[in-house]
């Protein structure tokens, strides 16, 4: 039964979706900001960029992303750089107005039939839902789908204008359809220790005077929070049958089966759609009680009194970095970022993770600093050790791997004689493609053997356990005329490589152009992802 409802999940929670986005997120933003609205966050093409300019086009950067990711919107939105995609697209819109670039109402009327349709068809229901529940104007909604499709004409304007040669097909079929096969030998590494490496006091305070920045003590913060998670409020609600079958009843259109064109039954779907709407009605709850306490936040910022009106605990952490992980923080990458964004005994704004809402306050910062070397010698010393560690285990390959190519061009050995001469077991392996897993190669050894001419030692390539050095022994080159059944699939791999090199040679360039100028850090603009 759940396979049949994931099969059309992205229709079903189109209609989920649109509860779970609150609105304020995305489009009350800029209210916050008054007169601050009109002063720049940076320049780009030799104009100022103003916050509610720059605001308007993230909104549009985290609408497509919504549109796009539907439900997994939430989970993903983490991931996201909306503060580079938000310059991106002022730099790509400025482009589409140079060069006159505009989209028609019908082809504008067209693109959202796509993204609205039911069965194919456009669907005003699902439009209408999706405007109430994101808040978003409905002609901001097409202003955006209008201008994303501009930025699209543009790049593929672009980008066809990569071509693919005859030759460089040949050259890539021949290529991936190789064959080779290798012997090669394990160089295990040796054992160094602190006693056979030594380090003497001028080498460290040497090291340690040329690299003091890699010993830099990172900048720490303590903070107090206020978690309001979602498994707690799931306790609190139920999800029945009668609640399920009024939202199937209300949404059937979306539980069509794709192959038969008909509506699912109400019993495949049941329990899916009701374990759905209880993960709902708790975020709901969530949400309200996280709304509630940053309401009180803002009248007086005082997380205690405000975890004792609204029944809420209190946490603290330790000391962190921006980069470590906090145990027992549930999605500590989010909650870190966003306290290290947050003014010290400033409120955060409500930050939504995937397990719930925290608001957070950071207490305390440590200021990052290079410490003496009287209170990190050992430290040095260590990664000195480890330094010439690692050099004297490549200069050993690599010495190997010479009297291997010694023996084999100037004594005319073969390969697994020079080996055992040096005390060395020769591991052969079976005819291999570049694309082939070979479970005995990882594939920087399978490189490397395509890199390497027949009856020819190859490089030393580092692996986990030490060196392995190959000898290419044979060389399967295939007839082109075997392999017409490839090439249309061999030509449009590489014609989609050459149109996204083409594409970011010509996106560099225009960037440079644009010589864009980013304060938003600088202005430490508080808007999270999701």
């Amino acid at each position: 039964m759940f396979r049949i409802l994931r099969a059309h999940m992205k229709k079903v929670f189109w209609v989920l979706v649109f509860l779970i986005i609150p609105a304020f997120v995305f489009w009350g933003v800029g209210g916050m900001f008054n007169d601050e609205s009109r002063k720049p966050v940076g320049r780009a093409f030799g104009k100022n960029v103003t916050l509610s300019s720059y605001l308007k086009t993230r909104n549009a950067c985290m609408l497509n992303a919504i549109i796009v990711y539907g439900k997994r919107y939430n989970d993903l939105a983490q991931y996201f750089d909306f503060n580079k995609q938000t310059w991106d697209r002022i730099v790509l819109q400025e482009e589409v107005k140079k060069l006159g670039i505009t989209i028609s109402n019908d082809e504008l009327a067209l693109q959202l039939q796509k993204l609205f349709s039911v069965n194919g068809e456009f669907s005003n229901a699902r439009y209408q839902q999706f405007i109430k529940s994101t808040g978003v104007n409905p002609l901001t909604l097409e202003k955006n789908v209008r201008s994303t499709m501009a930025i699209g004409r543009l790049t593929r304007t672009i980008a066809d204008t990569a071509m693919v040669t005859k030759e460089e097909v040949n050259e890539a079929l021949g290529r991936i359809n190789q064959k080779r096969t290798v012997d090669y030998v394990l160089l295990n590494d040796t054992s160094y220790t602190k006693d056979n490496i030594y380090v003497s006091v001028d080498e460290t305070e040497r090291y340690y005077t040329e690299n003091k920045h890699e010993f830099r003590i990172p900048e720490k913060i303590k903070a107090e929070y206020i978690f309001i998670s979602f498994d707690a409020f799931k306790k609190q609600h139920t999800a029945n049958n009668n609640e399920a079958r009024t939202f199937y009843d209300r949404n059937k259109e979306v539980f069509t089966d794709q192959k038969t064109n008909k509506i699912l039954p109400f019993n495949k779907v049941k329990n899916e759609i009701a374990m759905r709407l209880l993960e709902q009605k708790a975020v709901d709850s969530a949400f309200e009680k996280a709304t509630d306490i940053s309401i009180t936040l803002l009248r007086n910022p005082d997380l205690t009194n405000a975890a004792l009106e609204h029944d809420a605990e209190i946490e603290e952490t330790e000391y962190f970095t921006l980069n470590q992980e906090l145990p027992g923080v549930p999605s500590s990458r989010d909650f870190i970022t966003t306290a290290f964004e947050t003014p010290v005994k400033k409120m955060s704004n409500a930050l939504r993770t995937k397990e719930g809402f925290y608001i957070i306050m950071p207490m305390e910062k440590k200021a990052s600093y290079i410490p003496k070397l009287e209170d990190v010698k050992e430290k040095v010393a260590e990664k000195l050790q480890n330094k010439k560690n690692t050099e004297l285990l490549s200069k050993n390959a690599q010495s190997i791997r010479d009297q291997l190519d010694d023996k084999v061009k100037k004594e005319k050995l073969p390969f697994t004689d020079a080996a055992k001469s040096l005390g060395l077991n020769v591991s052969k392996s079976t005819p291999f493609k570049l694309n082939e897993e070979v479970k005995e190669l990882t594939a920087s050894i399978k490189e490397n053997a395509f890199k390497t001419y027949k009856n020819t030692v190859g490089t030393p390539v580092r692996t986990k356990d030490g060196y392995v050095v190959v000898y290419v022994d044979t060389v399967e080159t295939p007839q082109l005329s075997t392999l017409e059944d490839q090439r249309k699939t061999v030509k449009d791999e590489l014609l989609n490589i050459k149109r996204d090199k083409v594409l970011s040679q010509w996106y560099r360039s225009l960037y440079k152009k644009a010589k864009v100028v980013d304060l938003t850090k600088k202005r430490k603009i508080p808007i999270n992802n999701s």
